[in-house]
């Protein structure tokens, strides 16, 4: 069930992939009753994990702030429940991860620099709880995202500046190397919200996933007498 989420996840169908990690978190429930003792922790664990990410992602089909912080609980709940050190930094990175697309997404609307400041040091601590449990893909992932939060806020204070010099320049801090000369209006819409929300669900698809950690979680809860 879970991977089916990862494949729709991965497709960007992030509804149907919300329902999938929600029948998963249906399927652990069900078992929690049946499993021994010494194995319920393993199954609360990724009972936890599921509905977050549920939740997570609800929240990029809809762009909705709220979910992000309610996703946030449930990784941090998932935290408290871990069985061992590094999946206890896995799902605090998810929560911080999942804080900072609540902050980033509100920064977009309104601009604020608190929000800015809030999102880039969810980031960091999400950066570094994947490097504790040994995710440094997903870790470098996440400090593309740092650079692209601070590239749209240097892009913000730049459109807010009477010299057309200023503006120019915050619009090239959205460039991506090697990219040629972009028009006018194609760095704008870079600069936009829109676009910095579209970058993040697509950054997000390859950060902090189950794809980086299910597997060594698995064999021990999914391949008894549910499917995984």
């Amino acid at each position: 069930m879970l991977d089916h989420g990862l494949l729709e996840e991965a497709k960007g169908d992030y509804v149907s992939a919300s329902r999938l990690h929600e029948r998963a978190s249906d399927l652990f429930q069900s078992t929690l009753s049946r499993d021994p003792i010494d194995e319920r922790a393993d199954v609360l664990f990724a009972l936890d994990l599921s509905k977050g990410w549920s939740v997570l992602c609800a929240a990029r089909a809809d762009s909705d702030p709220r979910e992000y912080l309610r996703a946030a609980k449930l990784f941090k709940a998932a935290a408290g429940k871990s069985p061992n050190v590094r999946s206890g930094q896995y799902a605090m990175g998810n929560r911080f991860l999942s804080e900072a697309l609540a902050s980033e997404t509100r920064f977009a609307v309104s601009a604020d620099p608190k929000l800015y400041r809030t999102a880039k040091r969810c980031l960091k601590n999400a950066s570094t709880c994947y490097s504790r449990a040994n995710m440094d893909r997903s870790s470098l992932i996440v400090d593309a995202r740092l650079s692209l939060l601070d590239a749209s806020l240097y892009s913000t204070r730049a459109e807010a500046s009477p010299d057309p010099r200023r503006i120019q320049e915050g619009w090239g801090q959205l460039e991506p190397a090697g990219s040629g000369k972009d028009s006018g209006e194609s760095l704008r819409e870079k600069a936009s919200g829109k676009t910095i929300e579209r970058d993040a669900r697509t950054s997000c698809r390859s950060v902090a996933r189950f794809t980086d950690f299910w597997p060594s979680i698995r064999p021990r809860i999914c391949d008894r007498d549910h499917p995984g």
